[in-house]
């Protein structure tokens, strides 16, 4: 009796499937793992609505200097500031299709194997995301906001020029979390992304620490009280025969963060597979709604040509502003340095 190759379909339930993949997304991302990034419900709720855009608050409170209270003197009331940040739906897919594709995970159980690679793939996407939204932060904050939460020590005219004075080092680090001035620690117990060539030469001036994971040899890597998320989709930037190279520091829970908008209780269809029974071929397609919001920022909706921001169009300044003048209000800060 011939016994029946195992079909996607008999794999990809879901309201099994999805709530597992998510967990394989949180568990492998860097970005969720370091604490840059929190989930935050009220996304979530947000997406369930309709509108491609919608409103997250950010309360502020009045500034002004404390009044000495005085007989018969009523103190001066000054509102709390109420602010919204405008935070994009963003709306991503992609399709697999291959012969006999749970056939394809043998030796293993594809039923754990198929969720893992899938979480893999849209932790990624969700990290290039999120690195694309900073680029268009940063070019905002350079063309509008004087540069004041970048430090930029890289080689003017030619990268392959730097000198040490050119490069990432404590010095360098230390001078781009004083971008938040007097919050001198804005950062403690946030990450610090990187690329590997600025790991690399980390490492070499022995700048890096090791939290041990249990049963591992290798531990978390962290760098003061930040932990390290190496990432080379961050910025390398041809100047001259070198390179200027990106290194972003980041407040605890600076990004916020939510996916949904799925069906049946709203829009989108997250996971749906079918299956040519003829050729054996079986298909995935899979669909994310998610947004994320960045402390300090909002989005503006300038450039976006289409239904859904393009990957492309969240690097573009045009689509981001700064809510307040002042550069503490930022959850993060940027170093530009020739490795």
């Amino acid at each position: 009796m011939a016994i029946a190759a195992t079909a996607i379909t008999d794999i990809v339930i879901p309201e099994i499937y999805l709530p597992y993949e998510y967990l394989q997304i949180i568990n492998q991302s860097k970005f969720f793992q370091s604490g840059i990034i929190r989930i935050d419900p009220l996304i979530t709720n947000q997406l369930n609505g309709g509108g491609t855009v919608f409103n997250v608050p950010a309360r502020m409170l009045d500034e002004t200097a404390a009044e000495p209270i005085q007989t018969e003197t009523d103190l001066t009331v000054y509102s709390g500031t109420s602010t919204q940040t405008l935070t994009r739906r963003q709306v991503f897919g992609h399709a697999w299709g291959e012969e006999e594709i749970a056939s394809a995970l043998s030796g293993s159980r594809p039923e754990f194997e198929l969720p893992e690679l899938t979480g893999k793939y849209w932790g990624n996407h969700y990290e290039t995301a999120l690195i694309n939204c900073i680029r268009g932060i940063m070019a905002d904050n350079i063309a509008d906001d004087s540069s004041d939460i970048v430090n930029d020590i890289g080689h003017a005219s030619d990268g392959a020029l730097a000198t040490d004075a050119n490069k990432v080092s404590a010095d360098a680090i230390i001078d781009t979390s004083m971008k938040m001035a007097d919050r001198v620690d804005a950062f403690e117990g946030g990450g610090i992304v990187m690329r590997s060539e600025v790991y690399t030469r980390l490492l070499k001036l022995n700048l890096i620490d090791f939290v041990p994971i249990a049963g591992q040899a290798y531990g978390i890597p962290t760098y003061q009280t930040m932990t390290v998320v190496v990432d080379n989709s961050l910025p390398a930037t041809a100047v001259g025969s070198g390179y200027d190279y990106w290194t972003v520091l980041f407040e605890k829970g600076s990004v916020g963060f939510g996916e949904g908008g799925y069906r049946p209780s709203s829009f989108i269809t997250p996971i749906e597979t079918n299956r040519a029974a003829g050729t054996g071929v079986d298909n995935l397609f899979m669909r994310k709604c998610y947004a994320m919001n960045f402390k300090g920022y909002t989005w503006v909706e300038t450039t976006v040509a289409s239904t859904n921001p393009t990957l492309a169009e969240l690097y573009d300044a045009d689509n981001w502003n700064r809510l307040r003048d002042d550069s503490r209000t930022c959850g993060m800060a940027l170093l530009i340095s020739n490795r």
